[in-house]
């Protein structure tokens, strides 16, 4: 199955192997060496994880997302899909099995699926968080450490600050609000991309954008197929910098009902905390912009999306209430919960 021709890999001989550049529940990601990014731009993902993820449902709603953004006026920096391959593929895995070592030490095949790979971020601004933010006693380590050349920054702006912790990996790295405003990250940029890639998730390709993964990264090489003009700022200490969205394997496919807009309010809740929060009581004014913003937005693209079916136009406002909703009950629970602790003690 293609959705797009793959461009050569040029630096891919038939001695050379792939590296693992990261790893989640579904499987690994490879891809050759950091110094052959210049001539090659694939990644290959490997379902060598969970047995209940499906890379077929990826590259599905993968290219269900590409092609709601085809014909409209925002871009977005999706990876290219190339080519999903099954493991009982004689012809590719008798050449490119060899070429990944955990396979050969398995002795085996899996699904493949081959896409475009996100550009890693620069050593300087590596370098730059890790003098920043990484604890002393491991900054060495940190930086030696061949992971930190695939570094991906994962942009939090439902965590205001990170926790303590004597650990500190650059590759996914986790950058919360706090972080993100004092690198000099254009944040109110990242936040609208982020509003527009949600509501185009969810009432243009129509899926529920469960567990689906944001990171910054730089832009892609212009030479690469498929590259639409990105929505890509400049910050001054970082250089250019694009939000990229990826991972579709835990999505589904979303009714245009309440049902639906429960199960998208679920996976928005179920995810890592890239969404801002709505905050009520004492912080509100000072905590709540973002999601103010954030919820602008996101209604603002949704009912563009929605014109042509104005019957439908009441969903996203009942998905932004059953948010809200959630996150009052919450707090609710959590003050009761304060207060009953209080008079305990008292």
């Amino acid at each position: 199955m293609k959705s797009a021709t793959a461009p050569q890999e040029v630096s891919s001989t038939p001695g050379s192997q792939y590296y693992e550049i990261g790893r989640g529940n579904c499987g690994s990601i490879w891809a050759l060496p950091f110094e052959a990014y210049s001539t090659s731009y694939m990644a290959y993902k490997l379902k060598d994880g969970a047995s209940d993820r499906s890379l077929a449902n990826d590259f599905a709603m993968h290219g269900k997302v590409l092609q709601a953004l085809s014909a409209k006026t925002h871009r977005l920096s999706i990876p290219a899909r190339y080519q999903l391959i099954e493991s009982d593929d004689e012809q590719f895995w008798q050449t490119e099995k060899a070429k990944f070592p955990r396979l050969m030490a398995l002795d085996r095949t899996c699904q493949c699926l081959i896409m475009e790979r996100i550009p890693p971020i620069p050593r300087h601004v590596r370098q730059l968080l890790v003098e920043k933010y990484c604890p002393e006693n491991i900054k060495a380590s940190v930086l030696r450490s061949p992971k930190g050349e695939d570094c991906l920054w994962r942009p939090y702006f439902g965590r205001l600050v990170r926790p303590e912790s004597r650990f500190f990996t650059l590759r996914n790295h986790a950058v919360p609000l706090a972080q993100l405003l004092d690198l000099g990250v254009d944040a109110e940029h990242v936040l609208y991309t982020m509003a527009v890639a949600l509501a185009y998730m969810h009432w243009g390709a129509r899926i529920d954008a469960n567990d689906v993964e944001f990171v910054l990264a730089p832009p892609r090489p212009t030479n690469v197929e498929n590259a639409g003009p990105p929505m890509t700022f400049r910050c001054e200490a970082l250089g250019e910098l694009n939000l990229w969205l990826l991972d579709f394997d835990c999505c589904k496919n979303m009714p245009m009902t309440p049902a639906g807009v429960a199960q998208a309010v679920e996976a928005f809740f179920r995810n890592d905390p890239y969404y801002p929060r709505p905050k009520f009581g004492e912080a509100k004014e000072q905590q709540n912009a973002w999601w103010d913003n954030f919820r602008k937005v996101y209604l603002e693209v949704s009912v563009m999306l929605l014109q042509q079916e104005k019957e439908l136009l009441d969903l996203p406002c009942l998905f932004v209430k059953q948010v809200e909703e959630r996150v009052i009950d919450k707090e609710k629970i959590v003050t009761l919960a304060t207060k009953g602790k209080e008079s305990q003690e008292g």
